[in-house]
């Protein structure tokens, strides 16, 4: 059976009246079927894009507080080219710029994790540099360990008020404790349905990309490759100054297919799918970004000329200056065409592209975790 796409484009715009001196900003959501136009008299299968990005200047006064944690590889790697006391600079320019009311914590590892700092309101920024100021490198990575370690300081305090995230640096490869990119992966999962945020930075040029942009992505975090230390400062800043730019969190869509639509999968995102539904959750959308999620379904066949309702989107989430929950929903149709070579004509290269990446980085992942599991 041939496959002939063609792209129609729904977008709705919800405005956020921001408070505590915030600007108004805006997220516009967009829904985009890649074979809206569908060959007449075939059955056929399509995926929904359903994007969010930001619609003007989302740059705020003020941000959400912050319950951070920053997690700190002090192996004996990082003993090397000044990495640990650039590290610790870095660390610094994030406390400096934390604002009263914001929570911190630090947790170090190298063998074993543990906590430098309990998650604690700041009220002294001294006291914390000054602790900070007397790591120092020695041991193994207990990458995994050290995250488990900073999301028990963030549940402390976890709050749908509060911007929840861990930011993690480290220069190497984990040694101890679970180490597959499958492992972390699953973690950022987990934490990302906790609404918790990781940001990974890699220092030199031995870290595990893989495993640490599969933490960040699974997520919903930033990932950073640092090639060297002295670009540390730079990075933990943008992540502090980030928080500025956040107009909706905990992201909930939600697609109701219509009778006859068959759900078939959510590509790329952790999702529930049933007989007649998807669903999946984005944890943050920042100004500067777009975040979007990926349905497949199989349309039935139907003759030229007929229009159908394939589902109905809704979309949920925080407005993070007020709390409240904003909520709206829309319909997305698609149309039946004898014409083979004015569908093909239609089709978004774009969606295509996405959807092959996505599909491709998924079977990447498999691939490497077989290959940790010896099944090569």
């Amino acid at each position: 059976m041939k496959r002939f796409l063609y792209t129609l484009v729904v977008s709705i715009v919800f405005t956020i009246n921001g408070v505590i001196g915030a600007q108004a900003g805006n997220v516009k959501v967009s829904a985009n079927l890649d074979r809206p136009y569908l060959l007449a008299d075939e059955e056929q299968s399509v995926v929904l894009k359903v994007g969010l990005s930001a619609e003007g200047d989302s740059a705020r006064g003020e941000r959400p507080p912050l319950n951070i944690a920053i997690v700190l590889d002090k192996s004996g790697s990082m003993g090397s080219d000044q990495k640990m006391e650039n590290a610790k600079q870095g660390v610094f320019e994030i406390i400096e710029r934390l604002n009263e009311g914001d929570i911190i914590s630090v947790v170090v590892y190298d063998t074993y994790p543990r906590v430098l700092i309990p998650a604690q309101v700041l009220k002294d920024k001294s006291e914390v540099i000054n602790l900070v100021s007397q790591i120092y490198p020695s041991g193994s990575t207990a990458l995994y360990g050290g995250i488990e370690l900073g999301a028990e300081e963030l549940r402390k305090h976890m709050s749908d008020y509060c911007l929840n995230k861990i930011v993690l640096l480290s220069d190497g490869l984990a040694n101890v404790g679970p180490q597959s990119t499958e492992d972390l992966a699953s973690l950022g999962r987990m934490l990302s349905e906790e609404d918790v945020l990781v940001s990974t930075i890699g220092v030199g040029l031995d870290y595990n990309e893989d495993l640490m942009t599969a933490l960040a992505e699974t997520s919903g975090g930033n990932s950073y490759f640092a090639k060297d230390s002295y670009e540390l400062p730079k990075i933990f800043a943008e992540e502090i100054n980030e928080a500025k730019t956040i107009v909706a969190k905990n992201i909930k869509v939600y697609i109701d297919t219509e009778k006859g639509i068959e759900p078939l999968g959510v590509i790329g995102r952790r999702g529930e799918v049933g007989d007649k539904y998807f669903e999946t959750q984005i944890n943050a959308l920042y100004g500067k970004n777009e975040k979007y999620a990926l349905f497949e379904m199989k349309i039935p066949k139907a003759a030229h000329g007929t229009t159908k309702t394939v589902a109905d989107i809704r979309i949920e989430y925080t407005d993070p200056a007020t709390g409240k929950i904003i909520k709206s929903s829309q319909k997305i149709n698609v149309q039946y065409h004898k014409d083979a070579d004015f569908v093909f004509s239609k089709e978004d290269k774009n969606i295509l592209k996405q959807t092959a990446l996505t599909k491709t980085s998924e079977i990447k992942n498999q691939a490497i975790k077989l290959a940790d599991e010896g099944k090569y």
